[in-house]
């Protein structure tokens, strides 16, 4: 077994020195740094919309928010594309619902600021999430143009990758 993994990691090398490495990325990248996972995303953007519509309207706070969908999600076996169903009727347009995932996402780094304001420090980013902080020394690769990462295919709905990236 332990040469088999050898083999591997020596595989990764030689790709990655060779500039030949590509990443394919998901969500556990950005978990890291507190951003929700899909599920949690959905129920944290419904229950925020629900809180705006209400006869009173309410907001929690993102950690509250994301309490809350989490405790959703161990509760209830209704599938994620059906209330993803039911939270489309809160938007009037699709201009209003990508303002509200963008709020809702970075909810955790947007306190006092507006949209398309960076509340985001590259450095800050990588120093709180290892993972992204080691992929983002990985996409920098040498200077001589010959190493490092080829491509990165991201299935993630963030751009904390980009921001560490364009910071360094």
């Amino acid at each position: 077994m332990s040469g088999i993994c050898c083999d591997s990691i020596e595989s990764l090398r030689k790709a990655y020195q060779n500039g030949n490495l590509s990443l394919y990325l998901g969500a556990g990248v950005s978990v890291g740094s507190g951003l929700p996972t899909w599920d949690k995303l959905v129920l944290a953007m419904y229950f925020s919309a629900l809180g705006k519509h209400a006869p009173t309207p309410w907001r929690l706070y993102p950690s509250y928010l994301f309490a809350t969908a989490e405790w959703h999600l161990e509760r209830t076996n209704e599938p994620l594309e059906i209330t993803a169903r039911k939270l489309r009727r809160y938007y009037k347009d699709d201009d209003d619902f990508m303002l509200h995932l963008w709020e809702t996402l970075y909810a955790g780094f947007l306190d006092g600021f507006k949209e398309g304001e960076s509340a985001v420090d590259p450095a800050a980013i990588c120093r709180g999430n290892p993972t992204l902080g080691a992929i983002t020394n990985l996409c920098r690769g040498a200077s001589d143009g010959r190493r490092g990462v080829r491509g990165v295919i991201t299935y993630n709905y963030d751009s904390l990758l980009e921001i560490s990236l364009a910071g360094h």
